[in-house]
């Protein structure tokens, strides 16, 4: 399952990002940046409606080991980032590590949020 999970998300992710990057371009990693902010605010939200749950834990690993590691990337991110810097590309390498960084943490605090689960609880 974590398999076929993992290569589901990975297709998922070259088709947004790629769509993403056509829509506003290649100068700023825009596709790395949003498929890793859906992907945190869906993690955050499945933790946040599964957490109490008595859904398998086989099933819970497909999903967020399997399909959500398959969906973001920290690999890309990071690729993403050092292109930027041997482009001399000094504030976009600095704007994406922070904005993604941001953007991610945020969107999986949104996600547990909206599934109705208290961020610190």
């Amino acid at each position: 399952m974590i398999f076929a999970g993992a290569g589901v998300g990975g297709l998922l992710r070259w088709g947004i990002g790629a769509g993403v990057t056509r829509l506003l371009g290649s100068g700023f990693p825009f596709g790395t940046v949003a498929v890793n902010v859906a992907g945190c605010a869906l993690a955050g939200y499945a933790h946040g409606a599964l957490h109490d749950s008595a859904i398998r834990e086989e099933y819970r690993t497909a999903l967020f080991v399997g399909l959500l590691g398959g969906f973001t990337t920290f690999s890309a991110f990071s690729r993403d980032t050092i292109m930027l810097l041997e482009e001399r590309q000094y504030w976009l390498a600095s704007a994406h590590v922070i904005i993604a960084n941001i953007l991610c943490l945020g969107s999986a605090f949104l996600g547990m949020k909206l599934a109705g689960r208290s961020v610190f609880a």
